[in-house]
Formats: structure tokens, sequence, C-alpha cells
């Protein structure tokens, strides 16, 4: 974690969320570019998303919409390494290998498909962070899993839509809470989608390095739609992450530029605001 970030992350936290405008405002216009860029499109199907806590999007009236929409959406669970049985896959690596054996537990994120409005309206606050989580049997059903429905065991999202504290529209840094969820999730998302395990970690920062080259300038959609269908077809055992959206409220778009990106960042395809 770069003093930059973890700074401005601190002063977002301490005095700017407390300046918000027109939260419902701002979130209903963030809610109406999703449905039209991502829910409307037929490419994407399978749609992670978060629920909200107190000062970020509103992302409830997004995820009803999906699912009347007869789309997938997933929400996240968090748990730990422990209590699933999965390998540690460090986002700070100790050496190349990035994966060990540790005896001590590493958080990290699984998602879970909402399957009705029912569902999604019965979902209790959970956890130290009070956020609403589906619930699951057994957390080790997730032992070589990062998703999960209730009678199909499948691994894949088309999109994943993500919070942010900060988000920079130049050079499309998300600055997040700090803790390493999201990007943790994305590489255990590859580690487990992609078919030879012994090669792709290796891979993992030449494919972040090849999607941000290609996904420059306007039409980011069609960009990526293209560079998934090509890097699949030349890379058999490989698979690329969701497209990421990143989402914020005018307030959290940082002025400046966030120079100081983390090896481990993803950055996003997508930043979507007011």
């Amino acid at each position: 974690m770069t003093l930059v970030k973890n700074t401005l992350r601190k002063q977002y936290l301490k005095h700017g969320c407390k300046n918000i405008k027109d939260i419902n405002r701002q979130s209903t216009s963030i809610t109406n570019k999703l449905i039209s860029t991502i829910v409307n499109n037929d490419n994407f199907n399978r749609i992670g998303v978060f629920m909200p806590l107190d000062n970020e999007v509103n992302t409830i009236p997004l995820i009803e919409h999906i699912i009347n929409c007869n789309k997938h959406v997933y929400l996240p669970i968090c748990t730990d390494t422990q209590r699933t049985g999965q390998r540690q896959i460090y986002i700070y690596p100790k050496d190349e290998t990035h994966v060990h054996d540790d005896t001590k537990k590493q958080d990290h994120l699984i998602f879970k498909k909402i399957n009705s409005l029912d569902h999604l309206h019965s979902l209790k606050p959970k956890g130290k962070y009070k956020i609403r989580e589906p619930v699951i049997e057994s957390h080790s059903d997730y032992s070589e899993k990062v998703i999960i429905e209730e009678s199909e065991y499948l691994n894949h999202l088309d999109v994943l839509i993500l919070p942010a504290v900060l988000l920079d529209t130049e050079t499309r840094i998300r600055v997040g809470y700090g803790k390493g969820y999201y990007d943790d999730f994305i590489k255990r998302y590859l580690y487990t989608n992609w078919k030879d395990n012994e090669d792709v970690l290796k891979h993992i920062e030449t494919l972040k390095e090849m999607k941000e080259d290609h996904l420059q300038g306007d039409d980011i959609i069609s960009k990526y739609l293209s560079f998934r269908e090509k890097y699949q077809e030349v890379n058999k055992n490989a698979c690329l992450p969701p497209l990421l959206v990143g989402i914020g409220f005018d307030e959290q778009i940082y002025s400046g530029v966030i120079e100081h990106e983390e090896k481990h960042d993803w950055k996003m395809d997508l930043i979507i605001t007011s």
C-alpha cells in the first residue's frame, strides 16, 4: 500500500464521505447508466454486484432490475481460507509462486447467486462490516470455487461491479478500502478458472498488461469483448477476468492523477459516475 493511496483513502473516509450531495439522485443516474451499458447488453448475463454500505451508491434497484430481466446476479460473502479450505493466494507475494500453505488464515470473497427478489430482501447484515450477505450452508463448498449457485457449481462472471473510495478516471485506478478483497478475488478467480494451475500465476501480470494496453480510448465494452474472444482462442488454458466496472459518486472522482499504482492493483475497465 503506497503512502499516497493510504493518505487519500484516510482523507476521504474522514471528511469526503460526509459531503456527498444528492445520494439518491446520483445513485439513480449511475443505475440507469449501468442498465443501458451493462444489463441491456446481451453479452453480459452473469453480473457480480455489491450490497451498499452507508454513503455508497445504492445498488439495490440495480440488483432488482437484473433479477427482473431474468439475468443472473451474484453477491459477495466474506470468508477465509480456514473455512473454505482454499489455498492462500497472496496479493503481496512472498515469492514468485504467489501460493502458500501457511496455517494463518487469509480472508477472501466468494459470490453466490441471488435467485429472486424475496431472496434479495431477506438478506441480513453479517460480520464486522454488517454487510447484507447471502447465507450458505457450508463454506467448504467453495474449496475449489469462488462462485456458486443452488444446484449448479459454476465459476464464471461476465461483469464485476466494484465499490470504491476514490476513482481516477484518467488512469482508471480504483482506491478501495485497503483490505485487498477485490484484488485477491480477481487473482483467485483466475486461479480457479485457469485450466493449467501451474501456468496461471506466471501469466497474470502479462495478461493484466495486455488487457490494459488493449482497453484504451472509447468503446471499451466492444474492445473488451473482442480482446476476450481473441485471447481465449490463442490461450486455450486461460480465462479473462470479468469486465471490471468501478462506480462512485461525483465526489469520489479524484481531481488529480493517482500515479502510484500497486503491482497487485487491477485497473478498472470502465468507471461510471453520475
